[in-house]
């Protein structure tokens, strides 16, 4: 980035978080689709030219844990419903607004992102998010079933990566002790 312009991106990420923060208080009544058009906008903003790396066990275990993963499991399985993971929708969807590099994150559609957006940030029921979108339950919660899919992968990826790592090193540990 040129040197004259960082003071834009400083600018401009403090914006997004501040804007991202304000969604649940005193934007909460803007339409979420609304909502999302905004704040995407503010995600393009991004340089594209910065190498993206892997998300990494050590900043996905900054907002959620293991314990957390165990749930994401169980409703990407549907296993259980997704009131049991409402309370980790807020922080995907801020690493999804702001933490993640636009590459990083997962590929969601319109309506996806405008559930994260509404039910995350917003903190809106299916109920209103439905008048908001225009579509029934029925067809929002699986969509947003497949959105919290695609983030347990992220994580799980995340985990299985440093796994590997670790196994890596300790077999390379193993055949250097019986040379």
């Amino acid at each position: 980035m040129k040197q004259g312009g960082h003071w834009l991106e400083l600018y401009t990420n403090d914006f997004k978080r501040r804007m991202v923060a304000l969604l649940g208080y005193e934007f909460r009544a803007m339409n979420a689709g609304l909502g999302y058009q905004f704040v995407a906008r503010l995600a393009q903003a991004e340089d594209k030219k910065d190498e993206i790396e892997p998300v990494s066990r050590e900043f996905v275990e900054r907002f959620i844990s293991v314990f957390d993963l165990k749930r994401l499991e169980s409703y990407s399985n549907n296993l259980v419903d997704f009131h049991l993971i409402m309370d980790l929708v807020p922080t995907i969807a801020k690493l999804h607004f702001t933490e993640l590099k636009k590459a990083q994150t997962p590929n969601l559609s319109y309506v996806q992102t405008a559930l994260l957006v509404g039910m995350g940030l917003q903190y809106k029921s299916i109920d209103v998010l439905q008048r908001d979108l225009n579509l029934a339950a029925n067809q929002l919660l699986p969509l947003f079933n497949k959105a919290i899919c695609k983030y347990f992968k992220l994580v799980k990826l995340a985990y299985e990566q440093d796994a590997e790592k670790i196994i890596q090193v300790e077999e390379k540990l193993a055949k250097e002790a019986t040379v």
